[in-house]
């Protein structure tokens, strides 16, 4: 099974904007306004955030990295799963446009929502254990499945979020349903050409 977390959202963006801006206080300094400005936007980014520019940027690179090594071929893909929210839906159709794979949309593979994550988690968590039921019983034995972040480390029991665009290659046992050998075997690095809106400091995404 191979795991791409979808290219970074306007929430990811945000988040660590934030996140900059609160080291900055903490440091007894003033955070920029950008930073201040992101924090304030969290509360309306909404359930279903776009992905960034940053992150539309970065969808070319990653689906050149996967033509030029024939990934999908070399690795014997033979099914894409992609989760609903529209920055997986955008990374799954930039990254792999090129490609004559079958690709389906599960609603199971949905992230924690803020609510879940502040009243109750119980949904998400029957999600997760919805999804690896379906991983069990397909005839398809290597495929690919493009998410989320919290979703990702939940279900690989993880102490890490793997990074946006990045793609981890794991097995699956679908007597145990445990997951093994986890290893990134992609990570998209900062390139030069695109530029990101200055901010106080860089900080890791959490989404």
């Amino acid at each position: 099974v191979f795991l791409m977390r979808h290219a970074e959202s306007i929430e990811n963006d945000r988040i660590r904007r934030a996140k900059s801006g609160i080291s900055q206080v903490s440091k007894l300094r003033v955070p920029s306004l950008s930073d201040v400005h992101a924090a304030l936007l969290l509360t309306v980014t909404g359930s279903d955030p776009p992905l960034s520019e940053v992150g539309k940027k970065m969808i070319p690179f990653a689906e050149k990295w996967v033509q030029e090594n024939d990934f999908v071929n070399k690795e014997k893909i033979q099914l894409i799963a992609h989760s609903p929210l529209k920055r997986a839906q955008d990374t799954c159709n930039g990254v792999f446009r090129s490609d004559s794979i079958k690709k389906v949309q599960l609603e199971d593979l949905r992230e924690l929502t803020v609510s879940e994550h502040a009243l109750s988690s119980s949904s998400f968590e029957q999600r997760v254990k919805n999804f690896i039921s379906w991983l069990s019983s397909i005839e398809e034995e290597t495929i690919l499945v493009v998410g989320h972040g919290k979703f990702f480390k939940y279900m690989l029991s993880s102490k890490t979020q793997i990074p946006n665009l990045s793609i981890t290659k794991c097995k699956f046992n679908v007597q145990t349903f445990e997951f093994n050998d986890v290893i990134e075997i992609f990570v998209p690095t900062p390139l030069p050409n695109i530029e990101r809106p200055l901010s106080t400091e860089s900080t890791n995404t959490i989404d």
